[in-house]
């Protein structure tokens, strides 16, 4: 799975990797959630990361903030600001706590976005 994101895979080589993993049942825990959103996040492929967040509560997997940065970390790259904050707010209502990471992330989201109010918004909460 770490090398899904440090090697010059092609992006489509990437979700076949991982569509592979997943239907043999290797994606079972949050590490590996995280490894995965990393991996497409370094691809610019925001959209998989999302559905793979989404999935985790199909595969009975429980997420933590960490796979939840990893995620809002992938919309920041793809100036997804939307996705960050949703993702940011349903933390606020489970049981991880957003962080640092979590904010920063959001506010970068935001920033390249151009919502700066956003941004000062997001500096007074953390």
């Amino acid at each position: 799975l770490e090398e899904l994101r440090r090697k010059p895979f092609p992006p489509a080589e990437v979700v076949d990797a991982v569509e592979a993993l997943r239907s043999n049942g290797y994606l079972n825990q949050a590490r590996d959630l995280t490894l995965v959103i990393k991996a497409y996040a370094s691809k610019c492929l925001w959209e998989q990361s999302l559905s793979m967040l989404a999935e985790a509560e199909s595969l009975s997997i429980e997420t933590n903030v960490i796979v939840c940065n990893s995620a809002i970390s992938a919309c920041e790259k793809a100036g997804e600001w939307e996705h960050a904050l949703q993702i940011l707010l349903d933390m606020r209502g489970c049981t991880q706590q957003a962080d640092t990471i979590s904010f920063n992330s959001a506010i970068g989201a935001v920033q390249r976005g151009g919502r700066w109010e956003l941004a000062v918004s997001l500096l007074q909460e953390t």
